[in-house]
Parts: C-alpha cells; sequence; structure tokens
C-alpha cells in the first residue's frame, strides 16, 4: 500500500482499497482521543472515493461543538503523533497533520465545527464523487493534470481544483433543496 507523500510535492496514485480500513483505524484512534467533544468522525476527500486517483494522503473530517475545547485535547493529540498544523490557512478549520518516521504526511486532520458550512461541503463532495462517477472520471482526469503541471506547488494545485469542485457543490445544492 502506498501511503505518505512529501511536503510541498503534488503526486496522484491509482487508489487502494486498503485506504478504507486505514481511514477508519484513525477515525476509531479519533473517537477514542475525542471522546465526547467529536459530533462526528468521516473519511474524506479523494482517497474515500473508490473511482478516483489521489494524492496517497488520507483526509479525516472531525466535527465538534467548541474550537475553545480544543486546547484541552492537544496534549493528547501529540502524545499520538498528531500536530497541529501551524499555518492554519482556512476560517473555522483547525488542521492537524500526521507524519510517518521519513517525513512523509500520511493523514491530515481537518476539524470544523459541526455545523458549519465547510463540513457540509466535505461530505457533499465526497457523496457527489461517489454517486456520479461521470463527474468522478472528469475530477480524476483534472487531478492527474494539475498534478503533473504543479508537482512542486501545492497551492497551484488546490486551485486548478477550485471551479470544478465548486461547481461540483453548486450541483449538490440545488439536487438537495
Amino acid at each position: 500500500m502506498r501511503l505518505g507523500l512529501k511536503r510541498d510535492t503534488v503526486e496522484v496514485v491509482k487508489h487502494d482499497p486498503n485506504w478504507a480500513g486505514k481511514a477508519a483505524e484513525v477515525v476509531e484512534q479519533l473517537w477514542h482521543i475525542f471522546g465526547t467533544l467529536a459530533v462526528d468522525i468521516q473519511h474524506i476527500g479523494s482517497t474515500a472515493i473508490p473511482a478516483i486517483k489521489a494524492k496517497p494522503i488520507i483526509d479525516i473530517t472531525v466535527a465538534i461543538w467548541d474550537f475553545e475545547l480544543l486546547d484541552e485535547l492537544l496534549p493528547a493529540l501529540e502524545a499520538s503523533g498528531i500536530d497541529k498544523s501551524p499555518g492554519q490557512l482556512f476560517e473555522d478549520v483547525i488542521l492537524f497533520s500526521v507524519d510517518d518516521a521519513d517525513g512523509k504526511r500520511v493523514y491530515n486532520i481537518i476539524v470544523v465545527k459541526h455545523d458549519s458550512k465547510q463540513r457540509q461541503n466535505y461530505i457533499n463532495f465526497r457523496d457527489y464523487m461517489n454517486k456520479f462517477p461521470e463527474k468522478a472520471m472528469a475530477y480524476d482526469e483534472l487531478k492527474s493534470c494539475l498534478s503533473k503541471e504543479y508537482p512542486k506547488d501545492i497551492i497551484a494545485y488546490m486551485d486548478g481544483k477550485r471551479a470544478f469542485v465548486e461547481g461540483c457543490l453548486f450541483d449538490t445544492n440545488i439536487k438537495t433543496n
């Protein structure tokens, strides 16, 4: 199983069915750490979409009601090898990561407020990609092209996906409202 990617590297690989099992292990570990502070914990991102290639980094979202209570969990998270990312790029999202012994990122832990739009977007996009294989294939092709064009520029890679993701989320909102 291929899991892990050097920082500032963009590469997508064929989906590995073992990712779901690894994600389930991390979800269980996170439930143990977060306890009742967590409202929901889910495997999201491209590794949760079996039909497409993905960066070999598993994304997990943890939904909580109150960020203030998160501070008391920091020692337990750090003891488990889950480090708070120094740069927090998004509002209403607190990023954590897990790196392997070689310094490759293997997991992103994304803590969000339970009632946030961002949390719903993560889940809706994953579910939309799994429900509409033709959209998933278009996303797969886009990600493959962007990873070749920007192998050392994660920001450009993410920016290149933005319009596609937003369009899918727009479709999802229309179909669910």
